[in-house]
């Protein structure tokens, strides 16, 4: 059983590749266009690098998987958007933004526009296999859980957003994935701390990594936490986001927040290269510990509520290794498995997993051996390439 994985929706394109249950190979396509994120970018050379590898047509392949649940969007995405419209006042740029989500995830644009980007790529319509969608956050969920071995877990999935989930906590058992708490848009963990990377000068859904390296350059600053707290507050069993700070609300300088949050807290770093002032590490140290806060809260309350000790994480915010480490310290938790690729790479063979589950297909005991599942380079290749190099005249 062949499953091609393809992630095609926003940034980081890339695509792998599973066979009888294991995970043979994986690429992503920055990595050949040499374009950091490839945004925009169909995976072509990615998908042709999983089926030349293993000597593969496209027509070897049983099913195509992408991670999204394009279907939602005839209905319940639609739904829950006219809901916000009830609870919030939002701006025209989140209204639009909306708009364009249902038409970008029609289902009948998106896999027409799907089979004319393999098309274009060279590949034959009569050999596109039938194509499976699924929910992104479960897609996140089991890329962690099936290679994590545990046989109960609570699994956080935690991103931007997928589909109108921003924050999901699961229960899985014997390889039964239930969805047991959500938080839906405008509450998006991953969306407050893009707004904290670009109030620091960095790029937001690229540069979360340096707010995260600025942190411990900051000392606590209690002004700045209890202005943080009117935008994130944990609840009792959860959190919730103030988004007028963030996104409902007129957008002027970034769209990673409003004028509101720019009167909280004053005008954000310009970027990389202007000067570092010392609130801007102090507003990441607090923005990292409110995020940790916050998570470990999620954490110690549902282990409280359901007594199960083992935790997976994915999605974009598990990227975050300091959060991840301070959840492992909790006294509550007995294991911690974060899956490698929890960005939505990850979400390319979590929907293979998902799909092979659904059909009853056996899965590998060594689903996931290692993540080097890219293209190699060996000896004679690296030496031509760096003749190639050396040939090339210096400009003067």
């Amino acid at each position: 059983m062949k499953i091609l994985g393809i992630l095609n929706l926003n940034q980081d394109p890339a695509a792998s590749l599973m066979i009888n249950g294991k995970l043979i190979s994986l690429a992503e396509e920055e990595r050949f266009v040499r374009v950091k994120h490839a945004m925009g970018y169909f995976p072509e050379n990615s998908i042709k690098f999983c089926l030349e590898n293993n000597n593969l047509n496209l027509s070897d392949i049983n099913f195509i998987t992408i991670g999204w649940d394009i279907y939602a969007y005839k209905s319940r995405i639609r739904k829950h958007f006219e809901d916000c419209d009830k609870l919030f006042n939002k701006d025209i740029k989140s209204k639009n933004w909306e708009s364009n989500q249902l038409s970008k995830y029609n289902p009948e644009n998106f896999i027409e526009n799907l089979k004319k980007d393999l098309i274009h790529c060279g590949f034959k319509k009569k050999d596109i296999p039938p194509v499976n969608f699924y929910g992104h956050h479960y897609s996140h969920a089991i890329s962690a859980y099936i290679p994590s071995k545990f046989k109960e877990s609570l699994i956080l999935t935690i991103d931007g957003h997928g589909e109108e989930n921003c924050t999901v906590i699961w229960i899985a058992k014997n390889n039964k994935i239930n969805k047991y708490k959500q938080f839906n848009i405008p509450h998006s963990l991953g969306w407050f701390y893009a707004a904290a990377t670009r109030f620091c000068g960095f790029t937001p859904n690229s540069c979360e990594g340096k707010t995260m390296g600025l942190a411990p350059y900051g000392k606590p600053n209690i002004d700045i936490r209890k202005k943080l707290e009117k935008i994130l507050t944990t609840q009792n069993h959860g959190y919730k986001i103030d988004p007028h700070y963030l996104f409902y609300g007129e957008r002027i300088i970034a769209n990673e927040f409003t004028e509101s949050f720019v009167h909280l807290f004053g005008k954000p770093r310009y970027n990389e290269q202007s000067v570092f002032d010392s609130p801007f590490a102090e507003f990441s140290y607090e923005s990292q510990l409110l995020l940790e806060r916050i998570v470990c809260h999620l954490v110690k309350t549902t282990i409280k509520e359901t007594g199960i000790r083992n935790i997976c994480l994915a999605g974009g915010v598990a990227l975050n290794c300091k959060m991840n480490r301070v959840i492992s310290t909790l006294k509550e938790v007995e294991n911690l498995y974060v899956q490698p690729m929890s960005n939505d790479i990850g979400t390319t063979f979590g929907l293979s997993l998902a799909l092979s589950i659904d059909k009853g297909f056996p899965i590998a005991d060594n689903f996931m051996d290692n993540t080097h599942l890219g293209p190699e380079f060996g000896k004679m290749e690296i030496e031509s390439c760096l003749k190639k190099q050396i040939e090339i005249p210096i400009p003067q």
